[in-house]
C-alpha cells in the first residue's frame, strides 16, 4: 500500500531507505519523482551540506513532489545541483552565473522595494549556492591530486 507523498518526503528526511507513495518514492539515499530518471534530492551530509537537490523541473507534479521533499529537510543545508550530482559543481556554477545576471536586470528595473529585496536575496543566495559549489570543487581536486601522487609515489 502506497502512502502520501508527504509522508514519503518525511521519511527521506528521517533517514529511511525505502518508501513509496503516489509517482514517488525513495530508494537508499534519494527520493525521486516517477521515475529513477528524475532524482529529486540526494543525501549528502558532506562538506556542510546535507542534501543535493536537482535543479527545477518543469512537470507541475514533480514541482508538488519537490515540494514536499523541501519541506521535509527545511533547516537544513541544501546544495542545488543538476541530477543531485556534485559532479555537475561546473555546469551548475554557469547556470548559477546566467541566473545571477538576469536576477541583476530584473532587480535593476524593480520598482518596488519588496521586489527590489527579494532579488537582492535570490542573487546573494546563487552566489552563497556557487561559493559552497567552488569549495567543493576545489577540495575534491586536492584530495585526487594527493591521492594520485600517492599512487605515484607506490611505484
Amino acid at each position: 500500500m502506497s502512502m502520501s507523498n508527504s509522508k514519503v518526503a518525511q521519511r527521506f528526511a528521517d533517514g529511511k531507505i525505502k518508501g513509496k507513495g503516489r509517482n514517488m518514492f525513495v530508494r537508499e539515499d534519494i527520493v525521486y519523482s516517477y521515475g529513477t530518471h528524475y532524482p529529486i534530492c540526494r543525501r549528502y551530509f558532506k562538506d556542510g551540506v546535507d542534501y543535493l537537490f536537482n535543479m527545477p523541473y518543469g512537470s507541475s507534479s514533480t514541482a508538488s513532489h519537490c515540494s514536499h521533499v523541501r519541506s521535509a529537510i527545511s533547516g537544513s543545508s541544501v546544495l542545488v545541483v543538476e541530477n543531485c550530482d556534485i559532479d555537475n559543481a561546473g555546469c551548475q556554477i554557469r547556470t548559477n552565473e546566467r541566473e545571477i545576471a538576469g536576477a541583476e536586470i530584473k532587480k535593476e528595473k524593480a520598482r518596488k522595494e519588496s521586489m527590489i529585496e527579494y532579488w537582492q536575496d535570490r542573487i546573494a543566495e546563487l552566489e552563497a549556492q556557487n561559493e559552497k559549489l567552488l569549495f567543493i570543487a576545489a577540495k575534491r581536486r586536492l584530495l585526487e591530486a594527493a591521492e594520485n601522487e600517492k599512487r605515484q609515489g607506490q611505484r
